[in-house]
């Protein structure tokens, strides 16, 4: 079994949205060969004094092809650190 997107579906879920969705793709010689993509929330910490809020990320849609998925995973882990600050003060 495996899922079928229409056009919408597949913009929904794996096309970036501002704070909340992240992708990229890896592209050799005009051929995307790999994709990963991740999520974010925001969670409020109650009662800390010095903290409020952290920005936690999710692995979401991962393919690797041509990649390790090790190497493209920390490839994620790098792309999420650079995208949100996972701690707010």
């Amino acid at each position: 079994m495996s899922p079928t997107f229409t056009l919408d579906e597949f913009k929904h879920w794996f096309l970036p949205r501002d704070d909340i969705v992240d992708a990229f793709v890896v592209e050799n010689n005009g051929v995307v060969t790999d994709f990963a993509s991740f999520y974010h929330l925001p969670s409020t910490i109650m009662n800390h004094p010095q903290y409020n809020l952290l920005k936690a990320a999710y692995s979401f849609h991962n393919v690797a092809t041509k990649t390790p998925i090790t190497d493209l995973m920390n490839d994620v882990l790098i792309a999420a650190k650079n995208v949100i600050k996972l701690v707010d003060l």
